[in-house]
């Protein structure tokens, strides 16, 4: 039973990886994107030609070494380009960072705008940002909105870095040191993670924390030692309550870890599986009451506020059935002008209804299927150069002609791009082969399944090719899983 339904997920999951490859094709040629394609595979046949001379020298560098210099590297890279397309402090990255300066500078502990009671999701990386704010202004008295900005800028690198780092360490302890490295040399060169490098949004935390929670679980998955196993647990836990409480999409990941663990029970034993679901839900509300408390000490919504302004789950729902499929001013206003949480919803089901029946079978099936495929999933710089091309502050730069979709230049970088996100997607695609092929769970289990999931998630829900860019580090090692063979089962599920 365990294998046919392993079976039946996998070509469910080659399908939709089959459309969304169709869609990044027909743009690529639509757009004339394909000669970065001819570049990879040019830059493949070299490499496949000098890999003796490559794997001699390897020998006498250690790939430790190599990597460590490509990080600093990248780094340095990354600065250059966040403090070079500099915007001003828009949307609801550029809100946060604003409101974090005003509270910590006012103590302001009462009640917050009607901005957090509409949008309760982003209370707690508006506490992190407070005492950022905090922090440096204890060293640096001068500190004014501005500063903050160019520190928000660094800190989002560290983390994006950081991210990169896990996804190093996760392929490391997959494939080995060697193939470790490829996998951290495509991160290093996925150009989302530089054009977003500058925006210290909930994305940035969130791509972290998901690649954390993939990490520490796959070393909890290969863990004979009971104590660690333990420790292990707790921190999968805890990563899972900082991923829904920072942002609630990368919760999807830790859901995948789940179900990945129950179709493992056989590998891990009853016993084990029991012990170890107790210690992670224990961590995990221990940990989420625990950041509650913390952010109600600053940011207080009281209930009048949550129930005129709260927005119900059913107002993305209902964005996402709409026209574009994802972000709606029109929508916003609609839903914001009920007085009450239960009115809102109500009236959110009544037009999902509606929308719904407009659209027909045929043509809902369209809507999903196409439509919302194509916004999310056809986007090779996941809307970044559109995110650095609102309100610049200097336009001039050749950075900003190149890399913002309002350059002159950029057509060039887009040829990169799109070679770089067809080569992803291929990967992707190819796991899921060799998963039918192989009939197994070896690998990359629990990152396709994560796929499955955000894939289905963002057909119903608002959509935006951005909230992809705190699920590269599974896309990333998903792909990977595509043109490596599998890992050893040893190195990833207990003996």
């Amino acid at each position: 039973m365990l294998i046919k339904l392993t079976k039946a997920f996998h070509c469910c999951y080659f399908i939709l990886l089959c459309l969304i490859m169709v869609e990044v094709v027909w743009k690529m040629v639509e757009g004339e994107y394909f000669w970065g394609v001819f570049l990879v595979l040019g830059l493949a046949l070299i490499y496949w030609a000098v890999n003796p001379l490559a794997g001699r020298w390897r020998k006498a560098v250690s790939c430790k070494w190599i990597w460590i210099g490509a990080r600093l590297v990248s780094a340095a890279v990354m600065l250059a380009v966040a403090w070079n397309l500099k915007v001003e402090l828009t949307w609801d990255w550029g809100y946060l960072l604003k409101s974090a300066a005003f509270y910590a500078k006012n103590d302001f502990a009462a009640q917050p705008s009607a901005y957090f009671a509409q949008y309760p999701n982003n209370c707690f990386w508006l506490y992190c940002l407070i005492w950022l704010y905090r922090a440096v202004g204890f060293f640096y008295k001068a500190l004014d909105i501005d500063s903050f900005y160019n520190v928000s800028i660094v800190v989002s690198c560290l983390l994006i870095q950081l991210s990169i780092g896990y996804i190093y360490r996760t392929a490391k302890l997959i494939w080995g040191e060697k193939r470790a490295f490829g996998v951290g040399v495509f991160a290093l060169l996925c150009a989302p993670l530089y054009l977003y490098s500058g925006f210290l949004y909930t994305d940035s935390p969130g791509m972290l924390f998901g690649a954390m929670v993939l990490f520490y679980y796959l070393k909890l998955k290969r863990e004979e030692n009971w104590i660690k196993g333990l420790l292990y647990s707790l921190i999968v836990g805890a990563l899972g309550a900082l991923c829904y409480m920072t942002k609630v999409t990368v919760f999807i990941i830790f859901i995948a870890l789940l179900v990945d663990m129950l179709f493992s029970i056989r590998d891990i034993g009853l016993r084990r599986f029991g012990m170890w679901m107790l210690i992670v839900a224990f961590s995990i509300i221990g940990t989420w009451k625990s950041i509650d408390a913390l952010v109600k000490t600053e940011i207080t919504i009281t209930d009048e506020m949550q129930d005129r302004y709260e927005f119900p789950l059913t107002h993305w729902v209902m964005m996402g059935v709409g026209k574009i499929g994802g972000y709606s001013p029109e929508d916003v206003r609609f839903t914001y002008s009920f007085p009450s949480y239960q009115e809102k919803k109500k009236e959110n089901v009544e037009e999902i209804k509606r929308r719904v029946e407009s659209y027909g079978f045929g043509g809902m099936a369209k809507h999903i299927f196409v439509d919302k495929m194509k916004r999310t999933w056809c986007d090779s710089c996941m809307v970044g150069d559109d995110y650095i091309s609102r309100v610049p502050m200097n336009d001039n730069s050749m950075l900003y002609q190149v890399l913002s979709k309002q350059g002159q230049e950029h057509r060039r970088f887009l040829q990169y791009s799109w070679a770089h996100y067809f080569v992803l997607i291929l990967g992707m695609l190819l796991s899921g082969l060799r998963a039918i092929i192989r009939n197994d769970r070896q690998s990359l289990f629990v990152g396709r399944i994560a796929i499955f999931g955000i894939i289905l998630f963002l057909s119903l829900w608002e959509c935006n090719s951005r909230y992809l860019l705190a699920f590269l580090p599974v896309l990333i090692l998903t792909g990977a899983d595509g043109f490596y063979p599998p890992g050893n089962p040893s190195n990833l599920l207990i003996k």
